[in-house]
Parts: C-alpha cells; sequence; structure tokens
C-alpha cells in the first residue's frame, strides 16, 4: 500500500478522503496549516501557505510520497464563485505539478467541479463540453488542461475527479442543506428561489469514497463525482423535512409552484464514473 498526500485534506472532503485511503490500507499525509487541528494518529505535512510554497518546500512536503490527492482550494462560500483567489490556487497548484512531475510521484488525483461544463447541458458526461461561466469554473478548467500538459510523457499518472452537489457531515452551515435544516427546526419550510432546478446530490462520506479509490486503483482520466439520480430542489427540502419529521410544513412551502412551472427546468445532472462503479465493492 502506498503512501498518500492529501492537500486539503482536513476539509470537508478531504477528511472523508483521507479516512477511506487508511480504511483501504494506505498511509495518507495530510497537508495541514495547523497540526494540531487535527486527530491523533493522521501523519501531517506541515506548511503555512500550500500556494505560495516554493520548491524546496514542495519537494519536503512530497518526500517519500507514491501519490497525490490534491483537494486544497479557496472554498470561502461566501465568494469562492468569483474570487480571484482562484487564480492563486491555480498558480499555486502548477507548482505542485511540476515538483511532482521532477519527484516521479506515479499517481496524482486533481480535483475539479460539475461547474466546469457548458451549462447549456442538463446532462452532464465526462465528454460534455467544457465552457465555465464562473472564475472558480475557469480556474478548475485551467488547472485540469496545466496538469494534462505538465504531466504528459511523464512517469506520473493523472486523474481527474468533477464532484457534484454535495452535503454531509462537516459541511459549512451556510451551505444550503444546513439552511434547509435550519429553517425546518425553526417551525419552517425554507423559501427556495429556484425549487424546480434539477440537482444531482451525493453524501460527502459517498463523494470521499470514490475518489480515495481513484487514488487506490490508479484510475487516470476524468470521473464524475455524482449519483446520477436527478432531485429537484423542492423534492430535497420535502425529503429533509420528512426526515425531521415536520411533514406539516411541506405543504405551506413551494411545492405548489412545481405544476404550474412550464418553463424549462434548470437541470444540472451527471452521469457517474462506470469505471469506479466496477470497483467500489471490491
Amino acid at each position: 500500500m502506498g503512501k498518500i498526500l492529501v492537500t486539503g485534506g482536513s476539509g470537508f472532503i478531504g477528511r472523508q478522503v483521507t479516512n477511506e485511503l487508511r480504511q483501504m490500507g494506505h498511509t495518507p499525509f495530510v497537508v495541514a496549516r495547523n497540526p494540531n487541528s487535527l486527530k491523533l494518529g493522521v501523519e501531517v505535512r506541515h506548511t503555512d501557505d500550500l500556494f505560495a510554497a516554493d520548491k524546496e518546500e514542495l519537494a519536503r512536503l512530497l518526500d517519500g510520497m507514491d501519490s497525490v490527492v490534491h483537494l486544497a482550494w479557496h472554498v470561502d462560500p461566501f465568494d469562492y464563485m468569483h474570487s480571484d483567489a482562484n487564480w492563486r490556487c491555480l498558480i499555486g497548484s502548477v507548482n505542485l505539478a511540476l515538483v511532482s512531475r521532477e519527484m516521479e510521484i506515479e499517481h496524482f488525483t486533481g480535483i475539479g467541479t460539475c461547474l466546469e461544463y457548458d451549462q447549456r447541458h442538463s446532462v452532464f458526461s465526462a465528454t460534455t463540453p467544457l465552457e465555465p461561466d464562473s472564475i472558480y469554473g475557469a480556474a478548475k478548467t485551467s488547472q485540469l488542461y496545466a496538469l494534462k500538459g505538465v504531466f504528459h510523457g511523464s512517469k506520473t499518472a493523472l486523474a481527474w475527479a468533477r464532484p457534484f452537489f454535495i452535503y454531509g457531515e462537516g459541511e459549512n452551515p451556510e451551505r444550503l442543506v444546513p439552511h434547509i435544516r435550519s429553517q425546518i427546526s425553526q417551525g419552517s419550510f425554507p423559501s427556495l428561489r429556484s425549487p424546480t432546478a434539477i440537482r444531482d446530490y451525493l453524501d460527502v462520506a459517498e463523494v470521499g469514497r470514490r475518489i480515495a479509490k481513484i487514488a487506490d486503483l490508479r484510475l487516470t482520466g476524468v470521473h464524475n463525482i455524482c449519483s446520477g439520480k436527478p432531485i429537484s430542489l423542492f423534492e430535497l427540502a420535502r425529503g429533509i423535512a420528512l426526515e425531521m419529521g415536520r411533514e406539516d410544513l411541506v405543504e405551506e412551502g413551494e411545492g405548489s409552484r412545481l405544476e404550474s412551472d412550464n418553463q424549462k427546468h434548470d437541470e444540472i445532472v451527471g452521469l457517474p464514473s462506470a469505471e469506479i462503479d466496477r470497483h467500489l465493492d471490491s
């Protein structure tokens, strides 16, 4: 089993990836600014700022590693879509890739987003055209093309994971699902700006499992990390209300708009990676 450097390993997705890799028998090394914030027993490589690290610092982080899972990025829920911090993350990520190539890291998993895809489509496969309409999506797409160029002809194999919409343990309270839960707990059904919008949601534990499987099997190419099961935002909120025993709130909510909405629904639904699915229970 391998030694795998996990950047962003203390984050929302990263904690799940790290846990899954350990269960698979690997030794994950988490890159962290504050090692004391991590659980005991986790191998840590400290850096004050991964995206400002020079070549020598990156080489120290990568020393002895077989693989990299690169999750670290600017993820402030208030501004990540249009923040110039995305470009800083892009530059730092390319530097990490360059040093990984020089040190002959065997496998590198990069993390993208479904927002790389051309949003005029509604169902996205790994071959759907890319045309991001946000700085975040553009920076992630640029990272993919940069990594392909960096690792072309090298000894480092590249995989690219594209998560869709995620919820679950450790989620920022400002995100949609925690907001819905908060509103229901206060006795009201949440007001949804686009109740008929269709999204592809997957629990963060399963997202982590799928990304870890990519690293474990050293898969290559692009892999959508999604359920393949579309759900409207209203149905998502309704399901949470039922789970919380507040079905009485649903009739007061946005459901009446669904039948009267004759406009084309806003859909973002992924086709999951068949290659990952074949190995999930192996």
